[in-house]
């Protein structure tokens, strides 16, 4: 089960708030959807929730199901889904999902939307010089240089030091921090009880706080979910070299994957190709039932 579908991560990023559809055949589960509705303006909208890259279902499928059933039984699914979706009486739906999924009809045969998003994935399996090797230049000398001036510490920063370096990220921009810090404190300190996540931050050589980053984990891949760094403090490459140490520690602990957790921002896309990354997309999937909430979406976003 990815750790994005796990009952403690929900009830932390959902604030314990959640439900779940489910798809039975012959008695069993066979596959479930959790969600959470929120109000906004009156209506009744269902969201990705905050930290959670890519979450959507989870399916059980039959033992040897060949190709051509696989696609037949994922689209039974999505349809069952689909239809009890169109029942909650909701304004908007949202979510991302899995990039394992690569199938949406039965989606898309019901009327929902479809976005392609994008993240970039490090496959951890081969040799860390053959790893290394794909590194662009430039980035390998960021990561020798940083290196040279910056100390980078595992899990000795603080939750009210990550929260307050990650915010100045966001105050350089003038724009609230999109989640609560209960939210993040619960997300942050959870993982590490279950020794599910890893917090990386950098220091000068004065102690000085530049940068941080948090990962998460579940049997086979190591998530980044959360970067901050002092905006006064840019030009340090401190981010570059704190990823790569997350990468090489998923490395250490036999992750078969890195995952970058996605961006569309052309800046940080290029960021993470740079360190050899896969490209790899990923659904983002819609549905649009109440037009008075669409216009008032849109005007708010212009």
């Amino acid at each position: 089960m990815p750790v994005f579908l796990q009952d403690w991560w929900l009830d932390i990023v959902y604030c314990r708030n959640w439900d779940a559809l489910f798809v039975e055949q012959d008695g069993r589960i066979i596959a479930a959807m959790p969600y959470s509705i929120k109000q906004k303006w009156g209506f009744r909208l269902i969201f990705s929730p905050p930290f959670t890259p890519t979450a959507g279902f989870w399916i059980a499928y039959p033992q040897g199901i060949g190709q051509i059933r696989k696609i037949s039984f994922e689209n039974q699914i999505m349809s069952d889904f689909a239809k009890q979706l169109d029942n909650l009486k909701i304004a908007f739906y949202s979510h991302y999902y899995s990039f394992h999924y690569t199938n949406w009809f039965g989606y898309y045969w019901k009327s929902f939307c479809q976005t392609t998003r994008y993240t970039y994935r490090i496959d951890l399996t081969p040799s860390w010089e053959s790893i290394e090797a794909k590194i662009h230049n430039k980035t390998k000398r960021v990561i020798r240089i940083s290196s040279q001036s910056l100390n980078v510490k595992l899990n000795s920063i603080s939750v009210s030091e990550f929260w307050d370096t990650n915010k100045k990220s966001f105050d350089r921009q003038s724009v609230e921090v999109p989640y609560s810090y209960a939210i993040f404190e619960a997300m942050m300190t959870k993982s590490l009880e279950r020794n599910l996540g890893l917090a990386l931050h950098t220091t000068d050589d004065r102690g000085q706080i530049i940068a941080c980053l948090f990962v998460v984990f579940d049997s086979h891949t190591c998530h980044a979910v959360l970067c901050g760094t002092d905006p006064k403090l840019r030009d340090s490459n401190a981010t570059t070299l704190l990823y790569y140490e997350a990468i090489r520690y998923a490395k250490e602990k036999n992750m078969s994957f890195f995952d970058f957790s996605g961006s569309m921002i052309e800046g940080v896309e290029s960021f993470y190709r740079h360190f050899g990354a896969e490209q790899t997309p990923y659904h983002l999937i819609e549905k649009q039932y109440s037009k008075i909430y669409s216009l008032l979406r849109d005007i708010r976003h212009r």
